[in-house]
């Protein structure tokens, strides 16, 4: 009994351990039959941790008309802080995620990330993420940006560059009919301001092979 109840909790362990491996593997980015591939670009949503749902709403409508093979968020997806309007939410004369506790802060951002990237995870849609000045200034640290990038089954976001600063760089491939890579997307980090001739040097690597 007792070597039947092990081999159970063998085959409970690998199960599991494939579900996590699957559940991790990204899903590859293709043209159609039809020779097209659509990308849905969503700039500056600024959201915090008061969802504004004519955004959300806004960003599922999209979704919808636009029927996109993938989606590129490019940069402020959080609004770090500033003066708000006095009533429209729960926060009264400020908006933002950014508040005197780091993890407070931390907490803020991944509530509204939960209501920007819902409608992407909703349609089963692959996205890709770029940093914004108002994401740093918000003060949180890339690799937890990261982490919560990578909480999204269908985020693509990666760190590819390994640049001394740490910056968010990375190349989506996307493949033709014939299984080769027939056009690549690459996207950089620019801290809220420019490239540095380290990411450059990274791009110019990576494109030539």
């Amino acid at each position: 009994n007792m070597k039947k109840l092990l081999s159970i909790l063998l085959a409970v362990s690998m199960l599991f351990s494939f579900c996590i491996l699957a559940s991790a593997e990204k899903k590859e980015l293709k043209f159609g039959n039809d020779g097209k591939f659509t990308v849905l670009q969503i700039s500056d949503p600024q959201d915090d941790h008061y969802p504004a749902y004519d955004m959300v709403n806004l960003i599922k409508l999209s979704i919808e008309m636009s029927d996109p093979d993938l989606i590129v968020f490019t940069g402020d997806i959080v609004e770090d802080s500033r003066i708000g309007d006095i009533g429209v939410d729960g926060e009264d004369g400020r908006e933002g995620v950014e508040v005197d506790s780091y993890e407070q802060t931390l907490a803020n951002v991944k509530t509204a990330c939960a209501a920007v990237f819902k409608a992407a995870e909703e349609a089963n849609i692959p996205f890709a993420v770029t940093q914004g000045n108002n994401d740093y200034a918000c003060g949180v640290k890339n690799e937890d940006w990261l982490e919560i990038y990578n909480s999204y089954e269908n985020s693509l976001t990666v760190d590819e560059s390994n640049d001394s600063e740490g910056r968010i760089d990375f190349n989506l491939e996307i493949k033709g009919a014939d299984g080769s890579t027939a056009f690549n997307i690459w996207l950089m980090d620019t801290a809220g301001s420019s490239v540095t001739d380290e990411q450059l040097e990274w791009y110019k690597s990576e494109s030539a092979a």
